[in-house]
């Protein structure tokens, strides 16, 4: 079996180039997946592909996305995740720059128990390298993400968590978060951008109280970085007090670490409604220019 290697390539070409190379990636792999076998409940498949060993049974960096989000916002009723975006489902696009990075060196997918054999198929048919487990979600995202974190290999030094409705991550936005996150080793790093509108801080009646200074507000994105073992203990502690965080970050400020901003960019955005998977579409054939 091979262990190969990629380098982080800069992603300077038009999103048409993008496209074309991503489709030249999607080949049949039928000699080289190897089968899946059942795990416990929480592990729903281990996928051997026989592609990615690493070095010395060392991983860098563990990459988890959650894709067992529902679409009912989308007015759709599957997965948003398996939604089609353009030419493909939304999800072979959240896995490519991760899959592109040599700095990340296994992907576990968070899926639901009907979910899991699609993200296999999806897997084979886009050629989309280092994805080694599909675990089963939770209640909450949360749940799901500590399900991911926890079946990511120890020797992972980090771990990197990103949502699947975020398909149009660049690789060097992902190179940048993960070299800011390791300036940070007791906490992490999070891509954010600067808050475009102006915020109004109001009463449960309604009532303007103050208006926020955008200056200091970030909206929050992911993918977010933290040190494997922060990421644990931060989830673990919110599912011990009760707590629902809604982001890493979150879970990881409870415990009083550091979590810097790495500006990310406009173009990484979730998509929620129908309107915007027409955006997405339109950033993916360059119809729209983003800062």
């Amino acid at each position: 079996m091979w262990l190969r290697h990629h380098r982080c390539r800069s992603r300077q070409h038009s999103h048409r180039r993008r496209h074309r190379e991503l489709e030249d990636r999607a080949r049949p792999r039928s000699a080289v997946h190897g089968p899946q076998k059942e795990r416990r409940a929480d592990l729903l498949w281990t996928v051997d592909y026989g592609l990615w060993t690493p070095l010395g049974g060392a991983v860098a960096v563990s990459a988890v996305v959650v894709a067992a989000g529902r679409g009912q916002r989308l007015g759709v009723s599957e997965e948003k995740a398996f939604v089609q975006l353009w030419d493909r489902p939304m999800l072979a696009y959240t896995l490519q720059p991760f899959s592109s990075c040599a700095a990340v060196g296994e992907i576990v997918v968070v899926a639901s128990a009907s979910g899991a054999p699609k993200v296999t198929d999806l897997v084979r048919r886009w050629g989309i390298e280092k994805v080694v487990r599909i675990v089963e979600g939770g209640e909450h995202r949360c749940d799901s993400v500590l399900s991911g974190v926890e079946q990511s290999s120890p020797s992972s030094a980090y771990v990197v968590v990103h949502d699947a409705a975020r398909p149009l991550l660049m690789v060097e936005e992902l190179e940048r978060l993960i070299a800011g996150a390791q300036e940070v080793p007791d906490g992490g790093a999070i891509l954010a951008v600067p808050v475009k509108p102006t915020i109004k801080r109001v009463d449960a009646s309604g009532r303007v109280e103050s208006t926020m200074r955008r200056d200091v507000l970030w909206e929050a994105q992911t993918p977010q970085m933290f040190a494997r073992s922060v990421l644990l203990e931060a989830y673990r502690s919110a599912r011990a007090r009760g707590d629902v965080p809604t982001d890493e970050a979150a879970a990881v400020e409870a415990l009083g670490r550091p979590v810097r901003i790495v500006r990310g960019s406009y173009r990484n955005m979730k998509i929620t409604t129908p309107e915007d998977l027409v955006m997405a579409e339109a950033l993916l054939t360059g119809g729209v220019r983003t800062a």
